[in-house]
């Protein structure tokens, strides 16, 4: 995933084409593909996540972006549930589905003709499902419903091929999340809440995307030119 990624960002520094013109009432229609990895204690502890948010947004300035995203996550959990009679810790992978709505805002500015550089200010709220397997002389295997408030600030890059295609990514993350569960998980009270806060600047947070600007002024100019 990450060289993939890396060879995505060499290109678009390199291909050279025309910045498509940004004005304000333009309509950015596309999807982000985000890829999330996190370890913790060598391995022993981990987190896994991909989202895949179709959006919609309005520019309501040449520099700032306003739009909804409707998507789903799926996130693999592997976390320690309790300690065997030997004092070795218990291991299960969590796996959770959920539906995500996502408001965001972008702010950009101008580093080459063909680049910006975006700060993007997301707001969002899953609902779903979060699945723990059975693990043998402890538990039986179990579903939690599961609710997730998210902010999320992360820097990035937006690259105009052409007029009409825009390739996005992000290169970092600052996040504060808090969940709620709605039933005991392995043993614990009926509710379970939890929050945590991330920030760093690395490709384990990987967030790309591909837009298409539909830029109406030209589109209306265009038309009244084949009028006339």
């Amino acid at each position: 995933m990450k060289k993939v990624f890396l060879v995505i960002v060499s290109v678009l520094f390199i291909y050279n084409v025309s910045v498509g013109q940004v004005q304000k009432g333009n309509m950015l229609l596309g999807s982000e593909l985000q890829y999330s990895n996190t370890s913790i204690s060598n391995d022993q502890l981990s987190l896994q996540s991909l989202l895949i948010l179709p959006q919609i947004g309005f520019y309501m300035s040449d520099k700032t972006l306003f739009g909804l995203g409707i998507g789903y996550e799926k996130t693999e959990d592997l976390q320690q549930v309790g300690i065997d009679r030997f004092g070795s810790p218990i291991r299960t992978l969590a796996t959770s589905d959920l539906l995500i709505i996502n408001l965001f805002g972008r702010v950009q500015s101008n580093l080459t003709d063909k680049l910006r550089f975006n700060t993007s200010f997301d707001f969002s709220i899953g609902d779903g499902e979060v699945s723990f397997p059975s693990i043998v002389g402890f538990t039986s295997g179990f579903t939690n419903n599961i609710t997730i408030f998210r902010f999320r600030l992360d820097p990035g890059l937006y690259y105009f091929v052409g007029n009409s295609l825009v390739l996005t990514t992000s290169f970092g993350i600052l996040q504060y999340q808090t969940e709620a569960s709605s039933l005991a998980i392995y043993g614990n009270d009926s509710n379970r809440g939890n929050t945590s806060i991330d920030f760093g600047f690395n490709l384990n947070n990987i967030r790309m995307g591909v837009q298409f600007l539909l830029n109406r002024k030209l589109k209306k100019d265009k038309t009244e030119a084949e009028e006339n």
